[in-house]
């Protein structure tokens, strides 16, 4: 994986997902805890050691905004202009099922340009599985937002994305 991603020498990744990951540092004594993302190269110091790390680490009860099965639409576009990340995700996916089709692509476009990489993520992964869904049963105006969310998230800085759109748009000749 080091040599894959073209990452530092002397670590180890202990936790991580996709592209990005928090690794210790052996280049140092103590090993410093970091955080990489990979596509842009960014590379955080997060803590002086592990043991200063696992200090940082809070729990946090979940806000009663969280808690919630079910946003309203005027909810859901307030969440999805704001930064938390988390929760843009949770209401992303609770609305995939939505009836209407339209909206939600509208609202997945948007997103397609959002400054967090995990929203962008959620977006292409909801494309991922929902595509033949979304072809299939929207309306003909739906379809070109479809191909402006592919469109976009097949420029996306994240290599990852580009390479899930590549394969969306081959599965269905898009």
């Amino acid at each position: 994986m080091i040599k894959e991603w073209d990452l530092l020498q002397n670590i180890l990744v202990f936790n991580g997902e996709g592209n990005a990951w928090f690794v210790l540092d052996y280049s140092s004594e103590p090993p410093h805890v970091i955080y990489i993302e990979a596509d842009s190269k960014e590379v955080i110091k997060v803590a002086a050691s592990f043991e200063e790390f696992l200090k940082k680490l809070t729990y946090k009860e979940l806000s009663q905004e969280y808690e919630k099965d079910s946003w309203s639409k005027e909810e859901a576009e307030t969440i999805f202009l704001g930064q938390e990340e988390f929760l843009i995700e949770e209401v992303l996916l609770s609305y995939q099922d939505t009836e209407d089709i339209e909206w939600y692509l509208a609202k997945l476009l948007q997103l397609t340009e959002h400054s967090s990489l995990l929203v962008r993520e959620a977006v292409a992964s909801v494309i991922g599985v929902k595509t033949e869904y979304f072809l299939y049963e929207s309306p003909e105006p739906s379809l070109k937002i479809l191909n402006g969310i592919i469109n976009n998230l097949s420029r996306d800085k994240s290599k990852d994305i580009r390479r899930e759109m590549k394969e969306v748009k081959e599965q269905y000749d898009l």
